[in-house]
């Protein structure tokens, strides 16, 4: 192979496997970005000037990832009640509309909650309406009272403005017109296999200092 089309193959791979996205902070992804870097280390050659700079900002990049990791995967949500198993929405746990009794969110527990965070945003959505998507089942935000790294937040009722008062209401459910309005919709999509989530941010006044989703289920 001549100098200049070994120079063009080097180049095209240097493309290929410095495109690297880190869209979700997990164990499996850092693990993936690592191997992916690995490789890329152990087949360029040290002579060529602009991989050796390419691998510079690799390893500086993987440092950043892993160091913030190290914080997104400390931070976990899980419910605190075993009904709700992330496969299926709790019988009665559906809007009134369609004969839900006395439904509400699901309690939670909170771990590996940043230093410093002041509060737990939560918003609830249903994936498979534009509409009620992105916290359109009701957005509120939890206050941290302690400087405890761990918390239980409790249950909000459906269809309600009168929630707890450690809770303050960011934005009502969207479907007002649908069934009652309320602090939150609980799933209401009548048994169509609707997939529900809730996004929960710990914050620092308006600043995301961690954020997690956990799925509620489908309904």
């Amino acid at each position: 192979m001549s100098l200049d089309a070994d120079k063009v193959q080097s180049k095209k791979l240097l493309l290929r496997r410095s495109n690297l996205h880190f869209p979700v902070f997990t164990a499996t992804s850092v693990a993936v970005t690592v191997k992916n870097i690995c490789e890329f280390l152990a087949y360029s050659k040290p002579i060529k000037k602009e991989i050796s700079v390419m691998k510079l900002k690799l390893l500086l990049t993987l440092i950043i990832v892993l160091g913030f990791c190290g914080n997104a995967i400390a931070f976990e949500v899980k419910f605190a009640d075993n009904a709700w198993n992330h496969e299926k929405i709790p019988a009665g746990q559906q809007c009134q509309k369609f004969g839900g009794n006395k439904p509400a969110t699901p309690k939670l527990i909170v771990s590996g909650i940043p230093a410093g965070s002041n509060g737990i945003v939560l918003e609830y959505s249903d994936r498979a309406s534009k509409r009620m998507n992105n916290g359109g089942h009701g957005k509120m935000q939890f206050a941290l009272n302690s400087p405890d790294t761990k918390v239980e937040i409790p249950s909000v009722p459906g269809h309600s403005f009168d929630i707890p008062p450690e809770f303050t209401m960011i934005a009502a459910h969207r479907g007002p017109k649908w069934d009652k309005a309320g602090a939150y919709m609980p799933p209401c999509s009548g048994g169509k296999g609707h997939a529900y989530y809730v996004t929960v941010k710990s914050v620092k006044d308006d600043q995301v200092t961690a954020e997690t989703v956990i799925e509620m289920g489908k309904y």
